[in-house]
């Protein structure tokens, strides 16, 4: 997975003069972005600063805008932010014959196939979606404390 995007960011002080220059996410990564305006999110945790929504099968912006379905479905979908903006998508993607695979998109557009999975629960999805990230944010060793914010 290409973590440099992510990580510029967590490793900036927050008044840097690199919080300047904004880093624009793709348009592939923010088409792929549940839609608002159609999907409800079943969750919002909370690790550190990092906000992280959780979707069932949403609608993605890029399929609501051109009006189409997308070629797999996304049971799961975690969107992880920081205050500012989103930053990472973590998902399982279903391809035409069910199987399920866990898969993350960056906001620069990189998407990683992280191999199959089975159904998870919710709690699993989210635990799982934020073992992924931590090593983004705190290194190899780095410790996972989620809080639930609303379900």
């Amino acid at each position: 997975m290409t973590l440099g995007f992510i990580e510029k960011f967590f490793s900036q002080q927050p008044n840097a003069k690199a919080n300047e220059e904004k880093a624009e996410a793709s348009n592939y990564f923010k088409s792929e972005l549940p839609h608002l305006g159609v999907n409800r999110n079943g969750g919002q945790f909370r690790s550190g600063d990092m906000l992280l929504l959780y979707y069932e099968n949403p609608r993605t912006i890029g399929s609501v805008v051109a009006g189409i379905e997308p070629p797999y479905k996304y049971p799961q979908v975690i969107v992880a932010s920081d205050d500012q903006r989103p930053l990472v998508i973590i998902r399982t993607e279903q391809n035409a014959s069910g199987k399920l695979f866990l898969c993350s998109l960056d906001a620069n557009g990189h998407h990683a196939n992280l191999g199959e999975v089975t159904p998870m629960s919710r709690d699993d999805f989210v635990r799982r979606a934020g073992e992924l990230l931590s090593p983004m944010k705190y290194g190899e060793g780095g410790r996972v404390e989620l809080k639930t914010l609303a379900d």
